[in-house]
């Protein structure tokens, strides 16, 4: 059994979150932590690299957010994703400093 397989085992909590809507639709995001853990309401900082590493492909110099994303977690069983709340500007989102 792989290392890994055999942490989710012994965590015993795997759930695999699915972005829903705006510049993150269709990600998914394997979380290993118990449910209740999980954020309930996420901003994610959008640049150039952030819309590259989505898509697989290299990243450049890394930049300031031009944007970002605000999502809600909302889970129904034992499926959980992501909704996409809408965009919100880098001063909004308070992001002075962050680069990726």
């Amino acid at each position: 059994m792989s290392t890994l397989l055999w942490a989710l085992k012994f965590v015993g909590h795997l759930y695999a979150l699915e972005f829903i809507g705006g510049p993150l639709d269709g990600y998914k995001q394997v979380v290993t932590c118990p449910l209740e853990d999980v954020a309930q309401q996420i901003v994610v900082p959008i640049n150039a690299n952030v819309m590259r590493r989505l898509r697989g492909r290299p990243t450049g110099e890394a930049e300031g957010a031009t944007s970002a994303a605000a999502y809600a977690l909302s889970v129904r069983g034992t499926r959980c994703h992501y909704r996409y709340l809408g965009p919100l500007s880098a001063e909004e989102a308070e992001l002075d400093g962050w680069a990726g």
